[in-house]
């Protein structure tokens, strides 16, 4: 989230507070050059990617396209009417629920199968850490990026937090008693050492007690304003380096343990509270600065992807908040990209509204002229002032019905009043809005029925079902960048979780019944190298009515085999639970006697043993319970769909799925 500070782990000396100031091996050697070298380089590269971007306006552009979302489409007041028909909303607000409107259902496939069951505790953890943490936030504000910038990012890491607090006389007794023993074992196997004092043991044992507060995987979504990246990529797979800016409290900076505390000592306010900080706005602007008891300072978390670590440093100042240090990440950065339509050899990609923009100002410009022409299309007059006592002009101004005007002199009454002759608007300046709206469907991809509306032209079904098709395509391409985005994330959760996760876990799934389970597992049980996929479709909204007639054409499709080669109980199961989202529907299902009247098989005695084990079709039948290369259609006349052929079917469920539910199954007598 925006202003939040880095949740990545950090070397073990900064989770302790160590503030020593030891560079220890630090990893900035392989880059070349001194550490004061290397954070002048980093500066430079920061300053021109925001150059670059600035010199390209992308930032201008960005920051235009949030308003035409926002509905601030004009940039000055006018005593005309402005009237703005905001479609850019209606286009992103009609995209997004299409393809992230539920939590994603991820698949984790083993690549070797002694990893299976491993595979099966990734997926149930991964599944269940998305509903419980509700990403699908975060990735759907990646998703909305997407479509107004074109760009979407989001950060995957582990997050760490700890509490600590004093030890009791006890606890620090109890370690010290540790470490006696330990130092006792030693001397048993080693008397010739020198053991510790007691007074060296109790200036080990610490005072405080550090307990995890949060310890989990987090996904967060990152402003693309905040994210820069190397002005000569062209593509993701590209990138040289990236670097997040982060405004936060100076005081909380000055706090954080994590940072080396000579550099924290040294931090200044550099930002001042500025509702468009993002936007690279000069901080010396006094128009977009506001006073407060705040100080803020700006941080830059910089990722060289070519040497491989990271590190943390001010907008200012000469050293290091954290010095650069090895990847924490088997992946190595831990942003994601998520972009929208790509255009050669530039990184930056654009989004939909970028393209309707100036359909956007035009449609409005249109709506506006025909307010302002319907306004100045109004009854007027021309009038002898001389005619006219002011009652007279009085009562021509009223709008009173049956009124009287008296006009004093023999004047000729047609030459007192005159109305004045008003120029009308050419009829085809008022389908030019419509014309426009078309226009903004063409380019957008977006039909009149995914917006909701009724077409204002009679359209048979075969029509309406190639626009949708038409428009599903497109639609299909975005789902399927987003479910590959989603599943990197689910990838990036597992690796973290195999490197840092503690302690034992269960998460609950769900079965294809609707039963609940449990799967218990820790970092050993997830280890292993995996597959990761979005199933597809499972982001998208559920069309109860589509899934209705799937399951009711299924049903009629196999009612001639109901109880020869069907199992009834299990196709009315399938039918209630997909169908009508039943989530229990053996409650309405009535198990068969486990003893049947072989009138009850059709008259056929020999079909009873296959009956009573359950399958409800004779043991000596095939795979379907039907002779090789018969079908329904070239059945026996006295297997195929016979009158009895559903009796397997509880009575009442049948009259249900026979009369309420349009099903044409056999008559169960």
């Amino acid at each position: 989230m925006d202003g939040q500070q880095p949740q990545v782990p950090l070397p073990e000396q900064y989770w302790k507070g160590n503030d020593n100031e030891q560079d220890g091996p630090a990893p900035y050697r392989r880059a070349g050059g001194t550490k004061k070298d290397l954070l002048a380089k980093y500066r430079q590269r920061l300053d021109t990617a925001q150059r670059w971007r600035k010199d390209e306006q992308y930032e201008d552009t960005w920051r235009r396209l949030s308003d035409l979302y926002r509905n601030r489409h004009f940039d000055q007041f006018s005593s005309e009417a402005q009237i703005a028909v905001n479609v850019a909303f209606a286009t992103v607000n009609t995209i997004v629920p299409s393809v992230s409107v539920n939590h994603p259902r991820v698949t984790v496939t083993a690549r070797q199968p002694e990893m299976e069951p491993a595979a099966e505790a990734a997926e149930a953890a991964v599944n269940y850490w998305w509903r419980h943490y509700n990403w699908r936030v975060e990735l759907k504000r990646a998703v909305k990026d997407s479509l107004i910038f074109g760009n979407g990012w989001v950060k995957v890491g582990w997050k760490y937090e700890a509490e600590y607090r004093e030890k009791s006389a006890d606890e620090q007794f109890a370690e010290f008693q540790q470490l006696r023993d330990q130092a006792d074992l030693q001397l048993e196997q080693d008397p010739m050492l020198d053991g510790p004092s007691d007074e060296m043991l109790r200036s080990q044992v610490d005072e405080r007690a550090e307990e995890p507060k949060v310890d989990c995987p987090f996904v967060e979504r990152v402003s693309p304003f905040d994210l820069f990246v190397d002005p000569e990529s062209t593509c993701f797979e590209d990138l040289k380096w990236v670097a997040q800016r982060m405004v936060l409290p100076l005081e909380d900076v000055k706090k954080d343990r994590r940072y080396r505390k000579a550099a924290r000592d040294r931090l200044q306010a550099d930002a001042s509270t500025n509702v468009r900080w993002r936007d690279s706005i000069d901080s010396h602007d006094e128009a977009h600065k506001y006073d407060d008891d705040v100080k803020r300072v700006v941080l830059w978390e910089f990722y060289d992807l070519r040497a491989e670590f990271y590190c943390v440093f001010a907008g200012s100042g000469d050293d290091f908040l954290l010095e650069p240090t090895d990847f924490p990440y088997p992946y190595g950065s831990p942003y994601v990209f998520l972009g929208n339509y790509e255009v050669p050899d530039q990184f930056y990609n654009i989004g939909d509204l970028e393209v309707i923009e100036p359909l956007q100002h035009e449609l409005n410009a249109t709506r506006s002229d025909m307010v302002n022409h319907r306004k100045r299309w109004q009854r007027a007059y021309i009038a002898r002032r001389d005619a006219l006592d002011p009652s007279a002009q009085n009562a021509l101004l009223t709008d009173k019905d049956n009124r009287i005007i008296y006009v004093d002199g023999d004047v000729d009454l047609h030459n007192v009043v005159v109305p004045l002759q008003q120029l009308s608007l050419d009829p085809q300046m008022y389908q030019h809005s419509q014309q426009i709206e078309q226009d903004v469907d063409l380019v957008s991809g977006v039909s009149e029925y995914q917006r909701g509306g009724l077409s204002e032209v009679r359209r048979t079904a075969t029509e309406a079902a190639m626009i949708q098709d038409a428009a599903n395509a497109r639609a299909a391409d975005k789902l399927a960048k987003i479910e590959t985005f989603m599943s990197d994330v689910a990838r990036r959760v597992v690796e973290l979780a195999q490197q840092y996760l503690t302690g034992d876990h269960v998460a609950r799934i769900v079965g294809m019944d609707g039963a609940a389970s449990w799967i218990e597992f820790d970092i050993e049980r997830i280890q292993g190298e995996f597959d990761f996929e979005v199933e597809a479709g499972s982001t998208q909204p559920r069309d109860e009515a589509y899934r209705r007639q799937q399951a009711l054409q299924l049903a009629n499709v196999l009612s001639p085999y109901v109880g020869v080669a069907v199992n009834p109980q299990a196709l009315v199961t399938y039918v209630l639970r997909e169908g009508f989202g039943v989530k229990n529907p053996e409650q309405f299902i009535t198990m068969p006697s486990p003893m049947m009247d072989p009138s009850m098989m059709g008259g056929d005695p020999s079909m009873m043993g296959g009956a009573q084990a359950g399958g409800g079709f004779p043991p000596s039948a095939g795979p379907q319970g039907l002779p090789a290369g018969q079908g329904p259609t070239d059945m026996p006349q006295e297997t195929a769909a016979t009158p009895n052929a559903g009796v397997n079917i509880p009575p009442e469920i049948l009259l249900q799925l026979q009369n309420q539910l349009g099903l044409e199954l056999p008559n169960g007598g």
